[in-house]
């Protein structure tokens, strides 16, 4: 091989291993590489409308990098119903006004992400019923109480931790879904006012704290509130 056809062939090879990809020049800006995709470092602003187990549930969104974001779902709802305590039906209603700040960690930089953060606010049941069925402590044996009385369950403090799991349509996109499952850390606690039971001669108060401890004990044994979320939202 002559000296002049060694000479060509080591001149060119730069040039043919760039065309390859092998060596990365600069592309677009200092430190960009050709061929390799920049995520979007500006944040993703957006606000979503779902369902979940909040209620009807607000969201805005910042997807702040590749990694993190945050949201503050904000949900409310109300229904009417028959509610079973310690084998008395009442009847009342329950609300849900609550919010939550949760931080999403997106461990591949794509859909899925992880959500950790606090729950604001709560669950209500208030109701009123009558006759109230109560067991005795000392014989073990159950008994009614007549007249009307009123209950409220709500949570032991309108401040708890949540957890969560889910996926996400793509930060880039202008209309976005978004499906989460979780939880929030909570136990919930019985108060019932016995004021116009108190006139009935069967009327015990240490059986009607013993119901009430009860409740407030099987409560302990499940100390969280699943938390499920479907939301569309749109970027701006």
């Amino acid at each position: 091989m002559s000296r002049s056809l060694i000479i060509a062939v080591v001149l060119a090879m730069p040039s043919a291993v760039a065309a390859q990809g092998g060596l990365a020049g600069p592309a677009d800006g200092p430190g960009a590489s050709a061929g390799v995709p920049v995520y979007e470092s500006e944040p993703v602003f957006s606000v979503g409308l779902g369902v979940s187990t909040l209620g009807i549930t607000v969201t805005p969104e910042a997807r702040l990098s590749e990694s993190i974001g945050v949201r503050v779902p904000v949900g409310y709802f109300t229904i009417d119903g028959s509610f079973d305590v310690e084998g008395n039906d009442i009847d009342g209603e329950a609300t849900s006004a609550q919010g939550a700040l949760l931080v999403d960690y997106y461990p591949t930089g794509g859909g899925f992400r992880l959500s950790a953060g606090l729950g604001f606010g709560g669950y209500e049941v208030d109701a009123r019923g009558t006759n109230l069925t109560v067991t005795d402590t000392a014989t073990d044996t159950d008994y009614t109480v007549n007249g009307d009385y009123s209950a409220r369950i709500e949570q032991d403090s309108n401040v708890a931790p949540m957890l969560a799991m889910g996926f996400a349509s793509s930060a880039d996109a202008r209309v976005r879904v978004s499906f989460d499952v979780g939880a929030k850390f909570t136990n919930y606690g019985l108060s019932v006012d016995t004021t116009e039971l108190e006139t009935d001669p069967n009327f015990d108060r240490t059986d009607i704290d013993q119901l009430i401890a009860d409740f407030d004990n099987d409560a302990d044994d499940y100390p969280l509130t699943p938390y499920v979320h479907l939301s569309v939202s749109v970027s701006f």
